[in-house]
């Protein structure tokens, strides 16, 4: 996972459009959350308790299953693999391509 991008933000046109300083404020406010989440022994701490796991039972299941580069910002990675794989299980139409995608992405930069 920390070579392809398998989750995204969306946001409207219009949104984005008349709203963009919002959208990069809260890009700013994501990429902040996973410096923390990731830097930060309170955030295991404090995630724990919530959820009534020990330290290390947090740590573990952050590192296993949410690794930092799997969560990564900013430009997509390997898209052709997560387009295929969406096709493969029908998340998309069979006809689903990275050309008719690329005209509607947009990226804001967070930082």
């Amino acid at each position: 996972m920390k070579d392809q991008t398998t989750r995204i933000n969306v946001v409207s046109t219009r949104a984005l459009t008349e709203k963009p300083e919002t959208i990069r404020r809260f890009m700013r406010g994501l990429n902040k959350s996973m410096d923390f989440m990731y830097g930060d022994e309170r955030a295991l701490q404090w995630f724990g308790e919530m959820h009534k796991l020990t330290v290390e039972q947090t740590r573990r299941s952050r590192d296993t299953y949410h690794p930092r580069a799997a969560m990564q910002t900013g430009a997509p990675k390997n898209l052709d693999l997560t387009i295929a794989q969406a096709k493969q299980y029908k998340y998309v139409p069979a006809d689903f391509s990275l050309e008719k995608l690329a005209p509607r992405m947009r990226l804001i930069d967070g930082q």
